[in-house]
Parts: structure tokens; sequence; C-alpha cells
């Protein structure tokens, strides 16, 4: 359990145990909460709340309480069993089509391994190269970096060098420029030159203060162990030049590209038109930097700014004079120039990320739904709805569906508001007997009648549901079987699915199997006669929706973790059907993403 999960059940759990609670007076009552349910906890001297409070950092720290007559004794905590759907890693899970996996491996915060992203990398390539290299554009933004480079784009360079290079623009424009720089350094630098550079960077992060006498010996003693290996690192990146038409395509190519940008943005620096200035004097190296003296860039991007015909003056210098005044004049009429004028954070400046360049409009259908908040539904909004709901029901979109929502305090904001609006949703397109229906998160889940007239009454009846800490999916499969056969229901209007919106994770929302219960639940519907109709489980985990969205799917359910409007769109499009290979379709579909093409 990653570390937002384990605070999401530590607050659900503080919940359950206050929500009954009444402090002693004076001076201030709380009164009990309507919609919590009761605690399950053991008896204890202590009093719900500090038990409550107690039981966060014996948590955090593993530990539990163990009262033993007048003592309390300190014992570890005992693991509850994984269950199977928590122990597969989502490394070895396989949607069947490799770009899918590729998408989604790039989407988690955890590291995945090197060889493996590598296996899946060369896989999906071979399925489809093209969609392949969006993907890897459209990357996850908590991917680890440095396995950005060692593995993802050092693939690209080894496998792929000139699709890699005559794209270095578009790469440049989501953010690649460091790494693709890393890959000409890395490739000509010899031991000592990288023992420095990591010498470097550990100082410059480790000693703050400017003017500290520890900082500046270091930095002395770097610098010239720099001129020291000058001579050594130009004629290695001279031999790799001339000999590897790989480095040279790649080099050039990224040399071109800093010299139009700095051209461009010193442009619009002398024009004041500042918010158009882009991100390459942040990215270039800076003069007798570590990349400047490994690689030569400066140079070969000063030459490409002040060509040799563009000055008379040029025509009577020797090489190697030429090429100092153009790096210094590089430096003082357009680098530092450009450096010195912008001090507000970088991330202001201007950076093509889709977001920013072709962001998404959300339809009409998905703004109603985000729009579900606080006690602003208006006329205006009622309206909206009923002709949502009419044009849905003409399309046959999300009929026959049951919501299980999760109305606990831990769902509050955007997670309670789109949970309670496609739960009202679902349950308005829906025949009779599931019209109007919705299913409590509880060990007991029950039917629960959406009462009232107008649209706040009933998200309000939807809020008021009783919940607990966790649900038992058995018991929503009977009671949606008990409904079906007291109806003697045809297996064609049995509910086709069952949506689950909560912000728990699923192996966390029951403390039952799911493949034993899924067991028992499709022997329990063979027995009844409906056999070929148990219903498929959506389940959407919003607590990891400042994550990028994920689809997977296991034995009768689809995990859905995150949360993105493009998420939001399909599931209404396509009526509840959630397909990984919609999600990534639609996450590579934009503008920015049908400039790449593939050349090798």
């Amino acid at each position: 359990m990653d570390s937002s999960s384990l605070l999401r059940s530590i607050t659900r759990r503080i919940l359950a145990a206050t929500s009954n609670y009444t402090m002693p007076s004076p001076p201030v009552f709380f009164g009990p909460l309507p919609s919590s349910a009761p605690s399950r906890k053991r008896p204890s001297l202590l009093s719900p709340f500090i038990n409550a409070v107690t039981s966060l950092f014996n948590i955090n720290n593993n530990l539990v309480l163990e009262e033993e007559e007048e003592a309390v004794v300190l014992k570890p905590k005992p693991q509850p069993p994984m269950r199977p759907m928590e122990t597969l890693s989502r490394y070895s899970l396989s949607s069947g089509d490799p770009r899918v996996d590729l998408f989604n491996m790039l989407q988690e915060h955890d590291t995945p391994p090197p060889e493996t992203l590598r296996e899946l990398l060369r896989r999906a390539w071979a399925h489809n190269p093209l969609t392949t290299l969006k993907i890897i554009l459209r990357r996850g933004r908590s991917l680890d970096m440095e396995v950005l480079y060692t593995v993802v784009v050092f693939w690209l360079h080894q496998n792929h060098p000139k699709t890699l290079a005559l794209n270095v623009r578009w790469f440049a424009q989501f953010g690649y420029m460091p790494y693709l720089l890393k890959i000409l350094f890395r490739e000509v630098a010899c031991p000592d030159a990288l023992e420095i550079e990591k010498e470097e960077r550990e100082l410059r992060q480790s000693l703050q203060t400017r003017d500290s006498d520890m900082r500046r010996r270091g930095l002395e003693r770097i610098f010239a162990e720099k001129e020291r290996l000058r001579p050594e690192l130009a004629r290695r990146v001279v031999e790799r030049y001339e000999s590897d038409s790989n480095y040279r395509l790649l080099y050039d190519r990224i040399s071109d590209f800093f010299a139009e940008s700095l051209k461009t943005d010193i442009g619009y620096l002398n024009s004041c038109e500042l918010l158009k200035i882009g991100r390459a004097a942040k990215w270039c190296p800076s003069l007798d930097s570590s990349l400047d003296y490994s690689t030569l860039l400066c140079e070969s991007i000063a030459k490409r700014v002040f060509l040799l015909e563009s000055d008379p003056s040029y025509a009577q210098m020797d090489e190697s004079h030429y090429s100092c005044t153009v790096r210094k004049r590089l430096w003082k009429e357009i680098h530092h120039p450009l450096l010195i004028r912008f001090r507000w954070p970088w991330h202001k400046v201007s950076e093509w990320v889709p977001e920013e360049i072709a962001p998404v409009r959300t339809p009409v259908r998905a703004w109603l739904i985000l729009s579900f908040q606080g006690n602003n539904m208006d006329e205006v909004k009622e309206l909206r709805w009923k002709r949502m709901v009419e044009d849905l029901s003409k399309e046959g979109k999300l009929s026959n569906c049951l919501s299980v929502c999760d109305v606990s305090r831990s769902m509050g904001g955007k997670p309670m508001e789109v949970c309670v609006a496609l739960g009202l949703l679902a349950s308005e397109l829906s025949e009779e007997p599931w019209r109007g229906n919705v299913i409590n998160f509880s060990q007991n889940p029950q039917l629960h009648r959406i009462e009232g007239e107008t649209l706040q009454e009933k998200v309000e009846s939807i809020k008021r549901m009783e919940w607990e800490m966790d649900i038992d999916f058995q018991k929503v499969f009977d009671r949606i079987l008990d409904v079906a056969v007291a109806s003697k229901l045809e297996e064609e209007k049995m509910v086709k699915r069952v949506f689950v919106f909560s912000d728990m994770g699923f192996g966390e929302a029951s403390e039952n199997s799911w493949e034993t219960d899924y067991y028992a639940i499709q022997r329990k519907y063979e027995e009844k006669g409906y056999g070929s109709s148990v219903p498929e489980i959506v389940f959407w985990n919003f607590g990891d929706r400042a994550k990028p969205p994920v689809i997977e799917r296991e034995k009768g359910v689809v995990l859905v973790h995150g949360f993105s409007n493009n998420l939001l769109n399909i599931f209404l499009d396509n009526g509840g059907v959630l397909n990984p290979e919609d999600l990534m379709e639609e996450e590579i579909a934009g503008e920015e993403y049908q400039r790449v093409n593939v050349f090798d």
C-alpha cells in the first residue's frame, strides 16, 4: 500500500472510530455524525477518540497496543493476508497489447525494472512504432527521470537513432532536451569526466552558501580537473563525431535546434514579446560547463548562429580564433541576456505540453458531471441534466447498471461529486427494478431508493447513505440476485455492470478474496438460472486522481485508477464500457502528437 492509500485508510479508521463519540462538556458539544457506520473495534479502557488518534501513530510505526491487565505492551502489528489481486505486480500483468502495457507502465509512480521496460519498448515498437513513439512522448510525469534517460531515451538512440534525431524539435517541446544532451555527453565522456560531473553536482546540491570556503575550494579543484581533461575530451568528441554517423546526426540536429531557437528567442526579447520565449536558453550549455567542455556544443551552436560569411572579419581569422570569438558572442549577446532577463520560475515560461497547447474541451455532459458541487443545482443545471438523461437514454447508454457509491467523508471534493453524479445518472438510465436505486458502500450493502423530486434533493439523498470502511462484494451480488429472482427477470434485463466509485484500491475495499467471492457469485447465479448474466464490476478508484489514469482488466472486474476529463468522456460516450485501448488512443490523439514520424 502506498503512502496516499495508507493515509486514506487511516483517515477512514479515525472517522469511523469517532463517528459516534460525544466530547464531554464544557464548553463544546460534538454530536454524532448522521451518516457514519458504527466502528468495529476491540474493547478498550481508553476513549474512542484517544484510541483513534493513538492508532494513527501505531499504524505508521507498524505497531499495535495490546492491553494486558495494567501494562501496555508494544507488539509487531500482524500483517493482513495479501489478497490475490494485490500480490500481483503491475509489471507482470499484461493487457494483451504491448502498447497498452507500455502506456500503463509509463504512468506509474513506481520505477519499473529497466529490463522489463526495455523488453516492453521492443515489443510495443514491433507492434506499432508510431503509436509507441507517441506513448514515449506522453510519458508519465511521475516517472523517475534517471530511468527516462538510461532506459527510454537511450533505447531509442541505440535502436532507432534516425527517429530520435529527426524528431529532436518535438522531443524538446515535450521536455526531453536535458536527456538528449546527456546522450551527447555520456557517449564520449571518459570515467574521470563522469566522476567530476558527479562531484560537481553533489557539491552544488550540498553547499548552498555562495561564499563558503569549502564550496569555493571544491569548485576550484573541479575547474582545474576540467581544464586538465579538456584536450582529451575534445579529441574524443571529434573522433566520435567523425566515426559515428548516428551520433553525428543527433549532434547536428540538437545544434540546429538550439541555434534556431536562441535566434528566435533573442528576437522576442528585443521586441518585448516575453511570453513567446521558450526554454532553449535554460537548456543550452553554458560556456565552460561540464557539458560544453565534453561535447564542444557551444562552439557548434555559435558557428550556426554567427556564420563565417556573416561578418567579413571572420574570414581574416584562423579557425581557433573564429571559434573563440563566436563562442563569446553567443554567451554575451544571446545566451546570457536571455538567462539574466528571466528570473521567474521557468515553469512560467512557455513550454509545449499537451494541456497548455491543445487543451481538451470537456463536452457538456462531462462538464455537468464535474459541476456537482455544494448546493448549486440551479434551474439551468436541472434542465441540462434532464436533457442529458434523455439523450443518453435514446442512445441506450448506461442502461441496467447499478452503482455502489462510497460517500464517506474521505471522498470529499471532486471524488464525492463525481461519485454521486455518476451513481444518480446510472440509476435514472436503468429500467425497473433497477431504476432510481444505488447501493451503499458497506459490509451489509443494501439497495438505496433515491428520494426527492429535484436534482438537489436526489443528490442529498445519496450523500446521506450509511457507509462503512469496506464492502462485501458477494453480498452486493446477492442483493442483485434476490431482486432478479423476486421479479422473475429475464436474463437480458439483469444488471450488466456494477460501478463502484471509491477512493480505495480494489484490494483494500474488501476483506475477502476476490477469486473466492467471484467463484461463489458464479455458482449462485448459475443455480438461479442467471449463469450467463453475471454482472461485471467496474471499480473506479478516485483516490489516485493525482496520478495519470490507468485501466486494467481482471477476471470479472475492470480496475480504473486515477481521474481525467478524457477518462470521464470515454465513460459517458461508451456507456460505462472502459477499455485500456480507448484511454491510450484518447491520450495521444492531440494535434501535438501528430507531428512526429518514424524514420527507422
